[in-house]
């Protein structure tokens, strides 16, 4: 299957953007920011959403319905590379709290990379991982549900996981992701369902980008949305309104990116995002955060946000060129 460059694009900009986020979230500049940056961080919080959207629009479920072999391969692609990624990043926290903050804490806490494992299903040590496991957890309930159910009942059932995401959002406490796997089980049945209206209509149409430009700029001018994934906690907006904040803004993007001639670092981001994705919390937070706040506590964030970047880029290309085909199953290949 040739592979879309468009969605590669999308799916490019979003983890670019999420690396952005956390570097800025680490060096502690997230919650004093200005009016440019909090504008930027508006504008693409449905990052995350993009995600569970294109892995519902490239689902699709074996002819012969075999369910274990399913999971099986879900289990190849997300949980593999969770356990191996987390498994990494635990001598390198070890290392972190031992050389550089043992003076100041009393010594290596051992059991606090655990602590995350019941609520987001991955270690403190890589929590960027619970994403994964919410995206195995999203795609598994799904299959199920979608040979059980069609039409309106299904339907039915989508409606159900949104309310329920909103309420164990507020009220619930957060057991392996049950909550952001709920709302990820809603946009990912509306990729499913995009993928099935393409099939049979024509679906980048441009009234269709002007109605989603709309809806965009009219809820970002009266009422922006920031919807933290990870936790489900509405830091701006409202519940409802994020829901066709996000949809409206994947569109968008993917439209621009169909009528655009192929932007190489955008695609290559897309392409590569598993490797990406999983290695990019152990140099950020792990290794060059309390470097650099050691040795270099005045740096510059200019300085401070290139080395991060550029550092994030450089190893995982290593570590993808190192792991080659043989161990791709590390990465989810």
């Amino acid at each position: 299957m040739v592979r879309d460059y468009s969605i590669d694009s999308v799916k490019g900009v979003c983890l670019l953007h999420m690396f952005v986020l956390h570097i800025f979230i680490i060096y502690g500049f997230f919650d004093a920011k200005g009016a440019a940056s909090e504008f930027y961080f508006n504008a693409l919080s449905f990052f995350m959403s993009s995600f569970y959207f294109f892995s519902g629009f490239f689902f699709k479920s074996p002819e012969n319905g075999n369910e274990m072999k399913y999971i099986r391969s879900k289990v190849k692609k997300f949980i593999i590379p969770l356990i191996t990624w987390s498994v990494i990043s635990l001598p390198f926290v070890y290392c972190k709290d031992y050389l550089l903050t043992n003076i100041n804490t009393g010594g290596v806490k051992w059991l606090e990379p655990f602590t995350f494992v019941l609520p987001l299903g991955c270690l403190r040590s890589n929590d960027a991982l619970w994403f994964l496991s919410s995206l195995f957890l999203v795609n598994v309930i799904f299959f199920i549900v979608n040979r059980r159910l069609s039409g309106k009942r299904l339907f039915v059932f989508i409606l159900l996981c949104y309310l329920y995401s909103f309420v164990d959002s507020k009220i619930l406490p957060c057991v392996f992701n049950s909550s952001n796997v709920s709302l990820g089980i809603v946009y990912f049945y509306g990729g499913y369902m995009f993928r099935k209206a393409s099939m049979k209509y024509s679906i980048f149409r441009v009234w269709y980008f002007i109605l989603a430009c709309v809806l965009y700029v009219l809820i970002m001018t009266f009422d922006p949305q920031y919807l933290m994934f990870v936790s489900l906690g509405q830091v701006k907006g409202y519940y409802i309104l994020n829901l066709v904040f996000s949809i409206s803004g994947i569109y968008i993007l993917w439209f621009v990116f169909k009528k655009l001639p192929r932007i190489s670092l955008f695609v290559y981001f897309g392409e590569h995002s598993m490797s990406l994705y999983v290695w990019h919390m152990i140099p950020l937070r792990l290794v060059l955060d309390p470097l650099i706040k050691y040795y270099y506590p005045e740096c510059p964030f200019i300085l401070y946000f290139i080395t991060m970047l550029v550092t994030i880029c450089l190893t995982a290309w290593i570590i993808e060129y190192c792991l080659g085909r043989k161990f791709s199953i590390l990465l989810g290949y």
